[in-house]
């Protein structure tokens, strides 16, 4: 499309006017022997070999010069000419596109005409083109004016993945672009080609050329499932009596993977150690992996010593001892560490540690 600002009225008394516009590329060379140019230089192109003069430091004759034999003369091969700028069409005639800009135009009015569509060749160089609009006047034939613009080199940028864009907690991605450019921004701040994400999101890259064009990719959204919950929870202190037990467990809605080998969601434990669990949810597939520590305490020592025979003649009497303990619970209701026994029957002892464990005697 192309566009005209008029600074002054226009009417047809003024001139008709026109909007044109071509396509140009820079830098182009010859592509075939069609293209080669006869060796005219001041009417001399049919006296054989003649040396024209260097320029830049080039010799046409030495370098690519060939004799046409069925033309009868030497030509420059196309392949050694340079056209430093070529028009590759015009999208309208060289007068301009009939209905470009109304006949009256009013003094400050832009005007805009969108061209027909034109494909670029493969092999045209699309970083050294550029589109030319031009003002014609169809009065006078005079061009009122033109303005140039390199054609944007970069489009259909995309965007590739090197894996899967949703994926677990803690995982990533590399996102790269397809399209090479001379700058990258990312929707997140980045400005390298490739960018490694590990977090929700949509992401896009615009992508710069050379020539300071640039395009956007379409947006690829990347999830993130979060980890299912491995907290290991304990149906009481995890520093346990040698004895004791305490159950384990994990929260719901997952499948489970003890280190003993249980599958179940709860385990009951009696050893000390580190236990550990693998929890895969079963809606995303994601694991996660928690572990506890368990301690066993050693029970007390509850043995009863006697300081004499425990069989012994009427009114006599024998004092039981209980191995040194925190607290006591003899059978016959008594909490002293001994005891002065003189009736017969079974005396035992339930002793409480330190550590708060108990041990009863046998």
């Amino acid at each position: 499309s192309a566009s005209a600002h008029f600074a002054i009225p226009v009417s047809p008394s003024t001139g008709a006017y026109r909007l044109a516009l071509v396509v140009t590329e820079d830098n182009v060379n010859g592509t075939s022997t069609a293209y080669n140019q006869a060796d005219y230089y001041y009417g001399q192109a049919n006296s054989g070999p003649y040396t024209l003069p260097t320029v830049d430091g080039l010799d046409f004759h030495t370098i690519s010069s060939t004799y046409n034999s069925s033309l009868g003369h030497w030509e420059v091969n196309a392949a050694a000419m340079y056209y430093p700028f070529v028009a590759r069409t015009i999208l309208s005639t060289y007068t301009g596109s009939a209905g470009s800009l109304p006949a009256t135009i009013a003094a400050g009015a832009i005007e805009n005409f969108t061209f027909p569509s034109y494909n670029i060749p493969i092999l045209d160089q699309v970083q050294n083109m550029k589109v030319i609009v031009l003002l014609i006047n169809t009065t006078t034939g005079q061009i009122m004016n033109a303005n140039d613009q390199t054609i944007c080199s970069i489009s259909n940028v995309t965007v590739s993945a090197n894996g899967p864009t949703t994926f677990c907690q803690g995982d990533s991605v590399t996102l790269t672009s397809n399209t090479t450019g001379s700058s990258y921004l990312w929707s997140n701040g980045a400005t390298t080609q490739s960018i490694i994400v590990s977090t929700i999101g949509s992401y896009s890259v615009q992508v710069t050329s050379s020539t300071s064009c640039s395009a956007t990719s379409p947006v690829t959204h990347v999830g993130v499932a979060p980890l299912p919950d491995a907290t290991i929870h304990s149906s009481g202190p995890t520093t346990i009596c040698q004895g004791s037990s305490v159950v384990l467990s994990v929260a719901p809605d997952s499948t489970f993977l003890w280190s003993t080998g249980a599958t179940d969601q709860a385990i009951t434990v009696s050893s000390a150690g580190i236990y550990t669990v693998t929890v895969t949810s079963v809606l995303s597939g994601c694991t996660n992996t928690g572990s506890i520590t368990t301690t066993v305490i050693p029970s007390p020592i509850a043995n009863i010593t006697a300081n004499g025979p425990t069989t012994f003649c009427q009114g006599g009497s024998v004092t039981l001892q209980a191995s040194s303990n925190s607290s006591y619970l003899w059978s016959d209701g008594e909490t002293t560490q001994s005891i002065v026994v003189t009736t017969s029957g079974d005396y035992a002892v339930t002793v409480t540690g330190s550590n708060g464990c108990t041990a009863a005697s046998t």
